[in-house]
């Protein structure tokens, strides 16, 4: 009897002694569950003396996570951020057809500010969304692309310095090198600039460097360079 009594009585202290124990923490997830919104709108300018209406397409691919913790919503935040920055672009290309029309623009060739996305890393804690960017309203077209990459665990947009090894004076050293062939006389122009001004994303433990449709030194169009990564 007193045996069957110290058993059940150690059984109700280990249950009092779980039920006040700290919960354990959920695990950060180590991939990013998604889906991508395509924010888009049409519209048509009727041009004088033309049949054909001029056409113009904004676009802009909203990544939204799911998920309840703390790093998910700030990452949503961040994204919904970049989204509506992208207004300024949806404005500027209604606006510049609007003017041109009324001035009397002839042509009917389509005007477009389409930024389009894809995941090109989501493993080991980082997803890494990349952009693929073109835009024309008359004049020269611009063509490129860029990436927003994340930590999963904390919710940090990451930066160069975070996926590439080395100081800011290094990595861009490293970047030089890469160029020196396309445009020997960028030298001053790369190493002066800052780690802001260039692109980047991720794709299979690799960073694809860019500056966009203009490099340093001048519009030579989009030539990327690829960087081992630190991630």
């Amino acid at each position: 009897m007193r045996k069957c009594f110290f058993i059940i009585s150690f059984g109700i202290l280990f249950l009092l002694t779980c039920a006040c124990l700290p919960a354990r923490p959920a695990r950060a997830a180590e991939k990013a569950v998604y889906t991508i919104k395509k924010h888009k709108t049409v519209k048509y300018y009727a041009i004088k003396n033309k049949k054909k209406k001029l056409k113009v397409t904004y676009r802009f691919d909203q990544p939204v996570l799911k998920g309840n913790s703390p790093a998910v919503a700030k990452i949503n935040k961040s994204l919904r951020k970049k989204y509506k920055k992208s207004w300024g672009d949806r404005d500027k290309v209604f606006s510049t057809a609007e003017g041109m029309v009324r001035q009397g623009y002839g042509y009917a060739y389509p005007f477009y500010s389409t930024d389009t996305c894809k995941v090109t890393y989501n493993k080991g804690g980082i997803v890494c969304f990349k952009y693929h960017r073109e835009w024309y309203a008359g004049g020269t077209g611009n063509v490129y692309n860029y990436g927003y990459s994340y930590d999963l665990h904390t919710g940090k947009l990451l930066t160069l310095k975070d996926v590439i090894s080395g100081s800011a004076s290094r990595i861009k050293e490293k970047i030089w090198q890469k160029y020196k062939k396309y445009c020997p006389d960028d030298r001053n122009a790369i190493l002066k600039s800052r780690l802001s001004d260039w692109y980047f994303y991720l794709k299979d433990g690799d960073v694809i460097v860019s500056s966009g449709s203009y490099l340093p030194g001048g519009g030579k169009g989009e030539m990327p360079v690829t960087l081992p990564g630190a991630y």
